[in-house]
């Protein structure tokens, strides 16, 4: 039997699992990602800590799935923001140190996304994924391919604009979708809704956010409409580039799903194309942590 060790290096924690060839768990484990002052030192002690697991062989394939625009083939890190990595030889580093037979790597989103194309039940061929979660992230298979460029890593579905006047990005774009629909820039457009509340002038939580409209709170419920909306309009646009047969919506936000989805619907259905939402299927799919680790292990055997 086939197994392989996925690594998703986070810019709080890292994650590992290794894992059989149908995507069985083996061992899993979760620490503070190190906060070393170089790359070199933070993926060394990263990899120690895997040694220590006694799951790294040569013969057992690594993936790695990194929060960055990464080069899957020469396994350079362009950017990572959340690790402070830039420019950085992935590949020629570890390889300098470990002794291992197959490496691969990924932006993290796009492993995320193969592990739930690997696990589903339909065995849909084109399937689009989106993480809602601080900020928006996913990954597209297309015939049964994730969809890859040589030189990088690619579907940086965060930053379709669908407003060009909207608020500042952190790519340094206006009104990509993740300004509006990712959690560490909701406040920007929903604190309006709160004006007249108790929690005028707070910042607030998806999760509060949540919390309230499911206590049948008319300011919340409408910031979950607005929402949808958002959503619904982004979505829409890949929608029509790439129809879709699924879309897979995860992520800590996806809670609020049935909270979001008449609006989200409504939004893809009025600006999405006729014939490209006739059989769509929009599916929320339960977050595990270990997804990311998962699917860097599952391209690591693909």
């Amino acid at each position: 039997m086939k197994k392989a060790v996925g690594i998703d290096i986070g810019g709080t924690n890292t994650r590992i699992s290794f894992i059989t060839e149908k995507g069985h768990v083996l061992k899993q484990a979760i620490f503070k990602t190190p906060n070393s002052k170089s790359p070199e030192k933070t993926i060394y002690e990263i990899f120690l800590k895997v040694k220590n697991l006694k799951i790294l062989s040569p013969s057992i394939p690594v993936g790695l799935a990194v929060p960055a625009l990464v080069d899957p083939q020469s396994g350079i890190v362009k950017l990572a923001p959340n690790l402070n990595w830039r420019n950085f030889n992935l590949k020629e580093t570890l390889l300098k140190k470990f002794k291992l037979k197959k490496i691969v790597f990924e932006n993290d989103a796009n492993c995320a996304a193969w592990a739930i194309y690997k696990k589903q039940k339909d065995k849909i061929k084109n399937l689009c994924v989106v993480t809602l979660g601080t900020g928006v992230g996913g990954g597209y298979i297309h015939n049964g391919k994730l969809l890859q460029k040589q030189g990088t890593s690619i579907f940086e579905i965060g930053h379709i604009k669908i407003d060009p006047d909207g608020p500042k990005c952190g790519c340094g774009g206006r009104g990509c979708l993740e300004t509006f629909c990712g959690a560490r820039h909701m406040n920007r457009w929903a604190k309006k809704f709160w004006k007249k509340t108790s929690f005028k002038n707070k910042n607030l939580t998806p999760l509060e956010i949540e919390i309230q409209a499911r206590r049948g709170k008319i300011w919340a419920r409408k910031v979950w409409q607005e929402y949808g909306k958002y959503l619904g309009l982004g979505l829409s646009n890949v929608i029509n580039l790439l129809a879709p047969q699924k879309i897979a919506l995860t992520g800590g936000i996806s809670a609020a799903y049935p909270l979001f989805k008449k609006d989200l619907i409504e939004s893809i259905f009025e600006n999405a194309l006729p014939q490209y939402t006739q059989n769509l299927k929009i599916e929320k799919i339960k977050w595990n942590r270990f997804t990311g680790s998962i699917g860097a292990g599952l391209l690591a055997l693909h």
